[in-house]
């Protein structure tokens, strides 16, 4: 996200100071007759016309998505704008509520069709997105052309869009479909993937959930941020399973492949349940320290997820020795399921938290005024 903003806004001062410089025959004729006060006022116009066209482009891309998925057979289940969700809850009603994904500047997520061993429709709900942005440039160019600021700046957004998600990069649209197409395994990982959110969206937990979607899939022709996703979501299984040395090994093979992980908010997610599984089996091991500092972990902190509660309740119990701030922060988590991106992950953490809480104030580690909720 902060990579594409720093590309608009180095773009459109280039662009515009080429403009200035391509409108005038003579440079030093330009710049005795600047006009600071009209400069600063178009910089101004193109810089929001900028985060006009940029949210604007957002939201047509997602939308591409979206029916271009309902078009594939798809069912909805989750639409995000920057922080803002829009979701189905276990009723089946649509809920507002904040959530972010690092890197990401929205996400469209939907209910596949049945996988067949040949594949399922997965090409036209990727592409999606990089068509509405394209056809949506195109309109605009038709109707104002060159004669609008804004149309400019929205078509020149738009192309951005289009390259940024229409050829192979990182993790990006264009790059899943490329993975997709290179083995039956990365198919079956990214269908699994969208039906465990789909579950998970219902109120379904991982435990609860069909063995076959968490069963492992082998990196085929290599390892991609698909296996990550695969491999976090088995994690998440064996601990809402309380199978915590077995969450724990997972998690260390994967942190001993984070320079391979490309995604910031696996990175963070990896490096804070690592930290956590840590400060309940290995309280003494040095790497937490390490781990809480990890930028990615800090960045992941900073939203009100139940989960952010429970790693910092763990840090202050252990590492802080306040018990008081830890057993505060549990009960803080416990009222934050409606921040939650599905009601399954809510779940979890609920039962995560709990356990906690019961564990500390069994053994009397916590002097508590009992939970909250």
């Amino acid at each position: 996200m902060k990579k594409f903003l720093a590309i608009l806004v180095v773009a459109a001062v280039i662009g515009f100071g080429g403009g200035l410089l391509a409108g005038g025959a003579d440079s030093s004729v330009l710049v005795g007759n600047l006009d600071l006060d009209q400069l600063i006022k178009d910089l101004v116009l193109v810089s929001l016309a900028l985060l006009v066209s940029f949210f604007l482009q957002i939201i047509i891309h997602e939308l591409g998505h979206l029916v271009m998925g309902l078009f594939s057979g798809y069912r909805f289940v989750s639409f995000r704008i920057m922080n803002l969700l829009i979701a189905k809850n276990d009723q089946g009603k649509l809920q507002v509520t904040q959530y972010a994904v690092a890197g990401t500047g929205g996400q469209c997520l939907m209910a596949p069709p049945a996988y067949r061993e040949a594949g399922f429709p997965h090409r036209r709900y990727l592409w999606g997105g990089v068509l509405a942005n394209a056809v949506a440039s195109f309109l605009v160019w038709l109707m104002l052309g060159s004669r609008s600021l804004f149309g400019l700046v929205f078509v020149f957004v738009g192309i951005l869009m289009v390259v940024t998600n229409g050829l192979p990069m990182q993790y990006n649209d264009a790059r899943t479909i490329q993975l997709a197409g290179q083995s039956s395994n990365n198919q079956r990982i990214l269908y699994n993937g969208l039906a465990i959110n789909q579950l998970s969206a219902k109120g379904v937990t991982y435990t609860e959930m069909p063995d076959e979607l968490f069963a492992l899939v082998p990196p085929v022709p290599r390892y991609t941020y698909l296996n990550t996703q695969q491999e976090l979501m088995r994690v998440n299984r064996l601990m809402d399973e309380g199978r915590l040395e077995a969450a724990w090994d997972l998690l260390e093979d994967l942190w001993s492949k984070k320079e391979q992980i490309a995604f910031p908010h696996y990175q963070g997610a990896i490096a804070g349940e690592l930290m956590g599984l840590l400060c309940l089996l290995a309280p003494t091991d040095p790497r937490i320290a390490t781990l809480w500092q990890t930028p990615r972990l800090q960045q992941l902190l900073q939203q009100p997820l139940m989960g952010t509660f429970r790693l910092k309740a763990l840090h202050a119990k252990v590492v802080e020795k306040d018990d008081i701030k830890a057993i505060q922060l549990l009960q803080e988590g416990l009222t934050k399921k409606d921040k939650m991106p599905t009601f399954g992950e809510a779940k979890l953490e609920e039962k995560l938290l709990r356990h906690l809480l019961t564990r500390w104030q069994a053994s009397g580690e916590l002097a508590t005024s009992g939970d909250s909720e």
